[in-house]
This record gives C-alpha cells, sequence and structure tokens, in this order.
C-alpha cells in the first residue's frame, strides 16, 4: 500500500512540472506580414480559445524581429515558457507607435500616450475581437498577413 501511495505521489510530483495537466508544451513560431512587409516589434500573442481551457487562461507571446520572424518565448507560468500545448487559441498582435512614429514598448498603452497610434488594424489588437485563429498541434510554423488599418 505504501508503495502505491510512493508511487502517485511521484507521478503527481512529475505531472505538476508538466504543465499541469495541460499537455506538453509545443514550440510555436512563425512570420508576421503586414500590408505584405515585414515589421519588427509586433508583439504575436496565442490565447487559448479551447473551453476546456479557457478558465486556466493558457497563453503566450512572441516579438517579430526585422524580418518578421517571431518564437512564442514568455508563457503562463505553469508551462515555463517553452511553447503551448496543443489546442484551439485567438492569435493577436500589437504593435504601438508614439506622435513621431517610434516604436512604444509593449506594456504601454495608446490611450496612455498622447498621439499614439496602433501600427495594426484594431480589430486584431484586441483578445477578444481579433478574427484569427490557429490550431497548435504537431506543425506549428505559422504565417500571418494582417493590414495596417
Amino acid at each position: 500500500m505504501a508503495r502505491y501511495f510512493a508511487l502517485a505521489l511521484l507521478l503527481g510530483f512529475f505531472t505538476g512540472f508538466s504543465g499541469c495537466g495541460f499537455g506538453t508544451p509545443q514550440p510555436v513560431q512563425g512570420t508576421v506580414l503586414v500590408d505584405g512587409k515585414p515589421l519588427e516589434g509586433i508583439m504575436v500573442g496565442f490565447y487559448s480559445d479551447d473551453k476546456a481551457t479557457a478558465q486556466d487562461a493558457l497563453w503566450g507571446i512572441g516579438y517579430t524581429d526585422k524580418a518578421g520572424n517571431f518564437q512564442v518565448t514568455e508563457t503562463k507560468a505553469a508551462l515555463g515558457g517553452k511553447g503551448l500545448p496543443a489546442g484551439r487559441y485567438r492569435v493577436y498582435f500589437r504593435r504601438n507607435v508614439d506622435a513621431s512614429g517610434k516604436l512604444m514598448p509593449a506594456n504601454l498603452k495608446v490611450e496612455d500616450s498622447p498621439g499614439a497610434k496602433s501600427s495594426i488594424a484594431s480589430k486584431y489588437t484586441s483578445v477578444q475581437e481579433t478574427p484569427v485563429r490557429e490550431t497548435i498541434g504537431t506543425q506549428n510554423t505559422f504565417r500571418f498577413e494582417i493590414p495596417s488599418q
């Protein structure tokens, strides 16, 4: 009996380190083009669209480089920043510039900076309104083409 208890305890311990039962995180990367061109500094966010995991708010983000490429490197703490588990996700994009056109830090909101604006059409910047949905599985390299306005 004690052996089974120890085995159950050990199994629970290792399950806790594998994403708290969400599944094995998979690498997620891709390219974003705005009006057909790569644009540096776009935050690409993935937010769980699955009803089973939505209450746990599975999410991940990455940022585009000069070539428009991104890799999800920041995730819900329970996932350890290694990617996202299989499932359906809403994909949203944010890139804000100040009045002079300079890229703003991702944590600053347009409404908090006079003259600032989004470089991306507004319907793509909201988790709730974005029309973009993707499924994370075994092949997770995506190409997104979105408009600036």
